[in-house]
């Protein structure tokens, strides 16, 4: 909104130099809002409007910031510029900067980093690609559980204002082993006499640092947390996922399955974050291959419908209810893989849970099927009469039927595979719905007809 409201303002000041004015303004907005203002600005205007910001405020503005506006300033600032925006950086923040920059871009900033914050990236940048220990802080508030209420709220005052959160306290012992936690809020009006290992909460969930980051998801949303603690294989207390980073990477997540959904593939390019900026052959590269696999696909539907020229000849009418059919399957094929696909992913049903869908689908199909035959069969009779509808009829029936079940089969196939649902995508479902459908519609047409 501020953006909005006052871009024509700042534009102004940068043609005039009136560099102190802006940062006297700048500097009090939201970073997101100053995030999106640097990047409606011009290659010049956006470096010195950048540097225009206090150097901890920086660091907020450039982390929401997307890639591509972060890579162009990257390439744009000095070394010592660069060095003091990694420093006031997120770790969790960097690590992510780390993994999208090309390798030469990557390497001149590592040497960059000095000391405990090259240490705190190397080991960040040590875990699997997607799993939860790229993605945690190492800065929350831990405390030992043999102190009193009165030593932890003096240790919070002291070096609490770290923290990425203020809420939680996560206790521990001498070895570092998570043992529980307390809101920041009961301690504070505990007694302070008090030890901590009477007042604590000891039913903890955590997460292992090697967990796909899908994981971190479904606990933060199914717990409500605003963090959940990032143990290693012995329970020691490693860092956090905050609720804030696990929101993007949920939004990367949902993006991602829409984009197989629709048969986007490769990575070449992440639309979901510069689809403005993707050069055109990369997203070309992204489109074409399953168009072409689909092309294919339907040469088979065109196959099928050669082996039964004689039928249709006969039977002229047939072609007219042909694309009807044909998309009615698909369609109902498209609908159940959506659901399915969904579910999976936000853990509503799992892969034992296939019979049970599978039934369930059947009898959902089968009504829609019968209500979509009612409609379509009328058509029939007035085209050709009664045979042709009755023809019509079935088959509307049994394509439904058949496309749907595909449609629920499909994820959970793919699922029990290891492979990512969202790869059975709805494209694929329909095409194979097309190939299964116009055999199901002229062969019950050749075999009804004929009698």
């Amino acid at each position: 909104m501020l953006k909005q409201l006052l871009q024509p303002e700042i534009s102004d000041m940068m043609q005039n130099h009136n560099y102190n004015d802006i940062k006297d303004i700048i500097n009090l907005w939201p970073a997101i809002e100053t995030s999106e203002l640097i990047s409606s600005l011009n290659k010049k205007d956006k470096l010195i409007l950048f540097r225009l910001l206090n150097k901890y405020y920086a660091a907020s503005v450039f982390s929401e910031m997307k890639m591509n506006e972060q890579k162009e300033l990257i390439n744009s600032m000095k070394d010592n510029e660069i060095s003091i925006l990694l420093e006031e950086m997120e770790p969790d923040d960097r690590t992510s900067l780390f993994e999208e920059l090309p390798a030469f871009v990557t390497k001149r900033i590592f040497k960059l980093l000095k000391g405990h914050d090259l240490d705190i990236a190397l080991m960040l940048l040590g875990y699997p690609k997607d799993s939860v220990g790229r993605l945690m802080t190492l800065e929350h508030i831990e405390i030992n559980i043999a102190q009193s209420v009165k030593e932890a709220i003096n240790i919070i005052k002291n070096q609490g204002h770290d923290s990425e959160i203020f809420d939680i306290a996560y206790i521990v012992d001498n070895d570092e082993k998570l043992l529980g936690f307390i809101s920041i809020r009961a301690l504070f009006f505990s007694d302070m006499k008090k030890n901590i290992i009477d007042i604590m909460n000891k039913n903890i969930i955590s997460i292992s640092a090697y967990e796909d980051q899908e994981k971190a998801i479904y606990l933060i949303k199914e717990y409500d947390f605003i963090a959940l603690p990032v143990v290693d294989s012995e329970n020691t207390l490693l860092g956090i996922v905050t609720v804030d980073d696990i929101m993007d990477v949920a939004e990367e997540e949902y993006t991602e399955d829409m984009h197989k959904m629709v048969g986007l593939s490769g990575s070449s390019v992440n639309l979901y974050e510069d689809i403005k900026n993707a050069p055109i052959f990369k997203l070309y590269i992204k489109r074409i291959p399953w168009l072409l696999i689909l092309v294919f696909m339907n040469m088979i539907s065109a196959t099928v419908i050669g082996f039964y020229e004689n039928i249709i000849t006969k039977y002229i009418v047939l072609i007219f209810f042909m694309p009807l059919l044909i998309s009615s399957g698909g369609n109902a094929g498209g609908q159940s893989a959506t659901l399915i696909i969904r579910s999976l992913a936000i853990k509503d049903i799992n892969t034992n849970d296939w019979l049970i869908m599978f039934l369930k689908e059947c009898f959902v199909s089968l009504l829609l099927g019968i209500t979509m035959a009612i409609a379509v069969s009328s058509i029939g009779y007035l085209r050709g009469g009664m045979m042709i509808s009755f023809v019509v009829g079935v088959s509307m029936i049994s394509i439904v039927l058949i496309g749907s079940l595909i449609g629920v089969s499909l994820p959970f196939l793919f699922s029990k595979m290891n492979v990512d649902p969202a790869s059975s995508s709805v494209s694929l479902v329909t095409s194979i719905c097309d190939i299964v459908g116009i055999s199901l519609y002229l062969g019950l047409a050749t075999i009804l007809l004929n009698i």
